[in-house]
């Protein structure tokens, strides 16, 4: 078909030459022309194509062929074939033919949103509805125009006005997202509701629904939904919107997701309340769930989220022996080969580790994550040149990750190719895209030597981040406020604080190391309550 739709933009090419604007109506005597429609309409786009080329070499004035060619090119991504073909139509369709008229500034306009030119779209659009004042897809694109220009209101009127004129289903979803991107979540939860009442049992909409009542903290409702939800069988919304209710609501969640549950759901709420603790960092509620799914299907991923919970509390030794316990059932499994290796990393066994590494990039070598890992371990180990390697290769792999063009040209840096490193920083800089600050950005702008915009781009909520950044600038008193806002949110890494380059001026001061040790005796008591409560029964 690829082959064939190649052959077809030579013929139209040489059509939209010939084709010189002879005005015509729709031609419903033509038999390619009628066949061609048809065939269209039915999904049997080949055979359409050959009756439209068919029709087109007879009279090439049928400007309606042409539009009709036009939406195949549309189905198989040809959007500059799409474009000339509707020229062609626009030229060869007569004027007084306002609905075809119209249905090809429409299709001009949805062209040039894909090629993300709202401004042309919005011209072909109003063009449009100037011919069909009822055509519901024109309001609903120019509207989608208008929100990209940032104009709610006009975009809210075009949504409206697609529901007045039928479109009830997509229009009233785009009107609810209209209102909550201006911050209305009631009148969006409003026009959700409404959108139920036509189709109650639209997993989309009440997953939408639980997510407004969320933003507005309305979480006994929204937990309602959840159950839903969970009836309809929809993973992916139950999971992320679970992950949204605040753990004081975890009861609630608990109570109302397992009543009624038979033991196959059972299994899977129990595994995705063990994911609601973990993220809320009780991990104590987390072990509790997952030992119990465990303990019944002896399935080797609950082991792994087992391992990922004492990783998370800092216990890398129960961690790794979660993890022995699955290696011969799992022996290929990257999760695996890199939650061991990050273990070992942060217990001091780097020849295990780097191990673990190898065995992982043996086993699934297009993981740029298992090369991170590997990047981090050489660069501990001071080798430079092997985790500047490391690195690269994970950019090959993963070339949107900020992070990892920040750790190598910081590897880079340590070995002393400066131009390279500035390279690579200047690259993390102009990556920056976020709306909020970042700390990459912020280190990769102070190692460029520009002070002002480093303190700019600085993410005082990433507490550890911003630790480091003020341990490297040498404020002492913001460094020792930041540490212990990081320790109080529950930063567990020690091994990172005796690790971390940027941290040297501050790592030997007494109130420094002081505060460290507090928090590790409180984190070491917790450990030992928790092996006393899951390990030694």
């Amino acid at each position: 078909m690829k082959r064939f739709l190649a052959l077809l933009s030579l013929l139209l090419a040489f059509s939209f030459s010939i084709a010189q604007g002879q005005k015509t109506l729709e031609p419903k005597d033509h038999y390619n022309y009628t066949m061609g429609k048809a065939a269209y309409n039915e999904g049997n786009y080949e055979i359409a194509v050959q009756l439209f080329v068919k029709e087109i070499g007879t009279y090439p004035e049928n400007g309606y062929a042409y539009f009709w060619l036009s939406r195949i090119f549309t189905n198989y991504f040809y959007y500059e074939s799409a474009i000339a073909s509707l020229r062609t139509a626009q030229k060869n369709i007569s004027k007084q033919d306002k609905y075809y008229q119209g249905a090809v500034n429409r299709e001009l306009g949805i062209l040039y949103m894909q090629f993300r030119q709202p401004n042309q779209a919005l011209e072909y659009l109003s063009l449009s509805l100037k011919m069909n004042p009822g055509d519901v897809e024109a309001y609903l694109y120019r509207g989608r125009c208008y929100q990209t220009l940032g104009d709610d209101d006009k975009a809210i009127g075009d949504f409206s006005s697609a529901v007045k004129h039928g479109g009830e289903s997509d229009a009233l979803d785009e009107l609810a997202r209209g209102y909550e991107r201006m911050g209305d979540f009631q009148k969006a939860l409003q026009i959700t509701e409404a959108s139920l009442r036509e189709t109650s049992d639209s997993v989309s909409l009440i997953a939408y629904r639980a997510e407004l009542k969320i933003r507005q903290k309305k979480y006994d409702e929204a937990i309602d939904d959840l159950v839903l939800l969970l009836k309809m069988n929809d993973v992916y919304h139950l999971a992320m919107y679970m992950s949204q209710v605040p753990e004081e609501f975890g009861p609630t969640l608990e109570e109302k997701l397992l009543s009624d549950c038979s033991h196959s759901d059972k299994m899977y709420v129990y595994r995705l309340l063990g994911h609601f603790y973990r993220m809320n960092e009780n991990y104590d509620r987390a072990l509790y769930y997952y030992y119990n799914v465990y303990n019944q299907e002896k399935e080797s991923s609950d082991m792994l989220d087992i391992s990922r919970v004492w990783e998370s509390v800092g216990d890398y030794e129960t961690a790794l022996r979660c993890l022995e316990a699955i290696a011969t059932t799992d022996s290929v499994n990257y999760d695996i080969s890199g939650c061991r290796a990050d273990n070992l990393v942060a217990l001091g066994r780097y020849e295990e580790a780097q191990a673990a590494c190898q065995k992982g990039m043996d086993n699934s070598p297009e993981s740029p994550d298992i090369y991170q890992s590997m990047g981090l371990l050489h660069s501990i180990l001071k080798r430079f040149d092997d985790a500047a390697a490391d690195y690269e290769m994970a950019l090959v792999l993963n070339p949107e990750d900020r992070g990892l063009y920040f750790n190598y040209a910081m590897t880079q840096k340590k070995n002393g190719n400066k131009e390279l490193a500035d390279k690579y920083f200047k690259q993390v800089v102009c990556r920056d895209t976020l709306s909020s600050p970042d700390s990459y950005t912020a280190l990769s702008e102070w190692y460029l030597g520009h002070s002002q915009k480093a303190v700019g781009k600085l993410d005082t909520s990433d507490y550890y981040a911003t630790f480091r950044y003020y341990a490297l600038v040498g404020q002492e008193d913001s460094c020792y406020h930041y540490l212990e806002l990081a320790l109080k949110d529950g930063f567990r890494e020690f091994y990172k604080y005796e690790l971390d380059d940027e941290i040297t001026s501050v790592r030997s001061i007494p109130r420094f190391s002081d505060l460290i040790r507090r928090y590790r005796e409180q984190m070491n008591a917790e450990i030992n309550a928790l092996r006393e409560k899951y390990l030694n029964k």
